[in-house]
């Protein structure tokens, strides 16, 4: 019962990662009335970024959810200011074996029997187009971000909402929260019990993504 408990605690941490750095796009729109003609390019900051998961846990009503935090191994962006709604390109490596929730039984369930990390090692979002814009300031906004996410070795698209600052002009920060029903993923709702009783099949993400400007 250990196993599958260790299995249900954590089985929605995946998507998360991912979806956070997605909202890096939206960063060009806050500044497109600054930009250059050319094309600007950022790169995510793996050190300053967060990003966590939390899906509930079988006998939630006793236990509460659990949350785990996966760790970016990259992230690009390249945009043309000009019309950067629908010249925005993006792509996020997240690292499937990095999961930590604090408890190393879980921990080894995730990136194990649920992720199969050694098989399936990376999380990637690859994106998008960019809509619903809103301007807040003249450095920050609202959006949301249209992309694919491979998890798990499936590949589905997905629409994240992201509120994005701009600190002088070399340093984009994103923050958003959405959520995913993993199974979608090909991932399999533990049960505990003999199937009596499940975990929650919606995991809510929760990001913070840093970039500053790159080549």
């Amino acid at each position: 019962m250990s196993r599958q408990w260790n299995k249900a605690a954590a089985l929605g941490l995946q998507p998360q990662a991912i979806a956070g750095m997605v909202a890096l796009v939206v960063a060009v729109l806050v500044s497109a009335s600054r930009a250059r003609p050319e094309p600007m390019h950022f790169i995510v900051d793996p050190a300053s970024s967060e990003i966590s998961v939390t899906v509930l846990e079988p006998l939630s009503s006793l236990r509460g959810s659990a949350t785990g935090n996966f760790r970016l191994v990259s992230g690009k962006l390249v945009s043309d200011a000009a019309s950067p709604a629908r010249t925005t390109g993006v792509k996020i490596v997240i690292d499937a074996a990095s999961y930590s929730s604090g408890w190393s039984m879980r921990d080894r369930s995730v990136t194990g029997s649920i992720l199969q990390a050694e098989r399936y090692p990376q999380i990637v979002f690859e994106g998008g187009d960019v809509d619903n814009i809103v301007h807040t300031s003249a450095t920050s906004g609202t959006a949301t971000i249209r992309g694919t996410l491979t998890l798990h070795g499936v590949a589905r698209v997905i629409i994240v909402p992201v509120e994005v600052r701009l600190t002088g002009r070399t340093r984009v920060e994103t923050d958003g929260e959405v959520s995913l029903s993993y199974p979608e993923w090909g991932i399999e709702v533990p049960t505990l019990l003999f199937g009596t009783m499940r975990a929650g099949d919606q995991a809510t993400i929760r990001f913070h993504v840093v970039a500053i400007t790159g080549s």
